[in-house]
């Protein structure tokens, strides 16, 4: 049986279809589980789930747009574990800014980044939305930092994230006129 069909059984059997309301009436662990095909104890079903990675990224995401476990996270700062996918660009990226190796381990990794977000008061949900932003998008077209082993420069982060925004922005002007072109072909063709 297979992750969909398992959630799909259990919703059927609470009377619940909508996947985002089920796992948003579950505790933030819980739900994860489920996502992982856990049970509530942690025990792995008779099935295969998704992992680590992504679990945690539907759960940050579902968190982020619906609002989901509030009252979980505000209990326990290392509930965000549960919403920490930790891909090549977050480990990267957490990996300069605090000058750590971070486990393999996907889980004790997540666990280290959502502790140095709240002993610096950062969201770690927002962290690591950002960290991807910027991990995917820097270093995918201007490379890593131009001191490896160190810090980004704060100059030199704002400095690359203005020629991206400034870039995306020449991009949409020129999608945007053209639309207009081909409307204007349209129109004249018709």
């Amino acid at each position: 049986m297979g992750i969909l069909e398992m959630i799909s059984r259990e919703g059927k059997h609470i009377g619940e279809a909508n996947i985002i309301t089920l796992l948003g009436r579950k505790d933030v662990k819980n739900a994860r589980n489920l996502l992982r095909g856990k049970t509530e104890h942690g025990k792995r079903k008779e099935m295969k789930g998704i992992g680590d990675k992504l679990s945690a990224f539907i759960m940050r995401d579902f968190h982020a747009f619906f609002g989901l476990w509030e009252n979980d996270l505000r209990k326990d700062h290392k509930n965000y574990i549960h919403l920490q996918p930790v891909d090549r660009w977050v480990r990267k990226i957490s990996e300069i800014i605090w000058d750590v190796k971070l486990s393999n381990n996907h889980d004790k990794a997540a666990e280290e980044i959502v502790k140095r977000c709240g002993e610096e008061g950062i969201n770690p949900v927002c962290y690591n939305q950002g960290a991807w932003f910027i991990g995917a998008k820097i270093w995918t077209f201007y490379g890593p930092p131009t001191n490896p082993g160190k810090r980004y420069d704060e100059r030199e982060v704002l400095e690359k994230l203005l020629n991206i925004a400034t870039v995306e922005r020449k991009m949409k002007e020129i999608e945007s006129s053209w639309t207009v072109s081909v409307h204007t072909v349209r129109a004249n063709h018709l």
